[in-house]
């Protein structure tokens, strides 16, 4: 899940002031599409102000079941797929799903449900999805500042829809640079020169699309299942849950430094030495 934002909503100060006391949570269970074509689904929990979780595990519609990653503060999340097929990400995604969630005393389980992201819900449901031109997967000798090139897919005139580019460094996390189409760059563009210098090493680099069409209603909120539960119900309160349907092209590649980058590093090593020298 990228870039996300929990809502807030504003109730009356009785409500807030008993909401306020329990915990609460939010959940996104979301659609990707490549241009192999190829299909994965993601699930985020956070549990912001849940005290005490120690795992969280989930069981898609489809059956499988997976341990969710730490993936932040409170945050966990994983992947189902990837799938060769629509026919086979929809068996695995839109239906009921369960939510296991450890604590102290045991583990909680919640039933949802994820509903068909359209109506018809199909292929064609996904934006275009797009395909990386430059740099490929795997690639090596890329200058620092590239400019990222992509074939997008076909027309991207979804009525909310919007686009987002990302790139990150493996050999320095935490360095890396982003924008959208909210933002410096347009829907119909096909290009993004990097506005920092990407540390030497292993790097990333995704371009994605997202429809941004009635997410709330694609997944329902969590409900508290009694007879498969260790504890209480812990009063978790589930502030909200949705999902969207995202295409996308995700890749890694090698950065070298530029040739007079590398000069100069050369050059201010010399002069150390030089100086040490005369000390």
């Amino acid at each position: 899940m990228l870039n996300r934002t929990i809502p807030t909503t504003i109730v009356c100060t009785c409500i807030f002031l008993a909401a306020s006391q329990a915990p609460a949570a939010y959940l996104y269970v979301d659609a990707f599409k490549y241009s192999d074509p190829a299909y994965e689904t993601g699930i985020q929990v956070d549990l912001a102000g849940v005290a005490g979780v120690t795992g969280v595990q989930a069981m898609s519609a489809g059956g499988s079941s997976m341990s969710l990653s730490l993936v932040g503060t409170d945050q966990y999340a994983g992947t189902f797929g990837t799938f060769g097929t629509f026919g086979q990400f929809e068996t695995e995604t839109i239906g009921d799903w369960q939510l296991m969630v450890d604590l102290a005393g045991g583990t909680v389980v919640y039933d949802f449900v994820v509903n068909d992201y359209a109506i018809p819900f199909s292929d064609g449901s996904f934006a275009p999805a797009p395909t990386m031109i430059y740099p490929a997967g795997g690639e090596t000798g890329v200058p620092q500042i590239p400019t990222f090139t992509w074939d997008n897919g076909g027309p991207h005139v979804g009525p909310m829809e919007s686009l987002f580019v990302s790139a990150q460094s493996v050999s320095s996390p935490g360095t890396g640079a982003f924008d959208n189409s909210f933002g410096g760059i347009s829907l119909s563009d096909e290009s993004w020169l990097c506005p920092i210098s990407l540390p030497a090493g292993a790097a990333t680099f995704l371009v994605q699309y997202e429809l941004n069409e009635h997410e709330d209603e694609n997944v329902g909120d969590p409900l508290y299942n009694q007879a498969l539960s260790d504890i209480a119900d812990p009063g978790i309160v589930w502030d909200g849950s949705s999902g969207d349907l995202f295409s996308r092209d995700l890749v890694r590649f090698d950065v070298v430094p530029e040739p007079t980058s590398m000069a100069l590093v050369a050059a201010g090593l010399a002069a150390i030495v030089a100086s040490r020298r005369r000390r």
